[in-house]
């Protein structure tokens, strides 16, 4: 995996959280952001609607409106 390098504003308390962490289980701290910036875009991308799924609802309801007209002309 090749990195990108970036610049982040975390509050105070958010530092010293992550000092501890780091500290407590010997793990990099930027390790421990890259682990937090995965959980994030997992917890944003599963509740996404994605265009595929867009397209297949908009095809099943122009697919069941075909449907009521016709029951409804029978």
């Amino acid at each position: 995996m090749k990195l990108k390098a970036m610049t982040l504003n975390v509050d105070e308390r958010q530092v010293r959280r992550l000092d501890r962490i780091a500290r407590e289980t010997r793990i990099p701290k930027s390790e421990l952001v890259r682990e937090g910036i995965d959980l994030a875009i997992r917890k944003y991308e599963d509740g996404r609607i994605t265009a595929d799924f867009r397209n297949l609802v908009d095809q099943t309801i122009r697919d069941d409106s075909r449907l009521l007209k016709r029951l409804k002309d029978a």
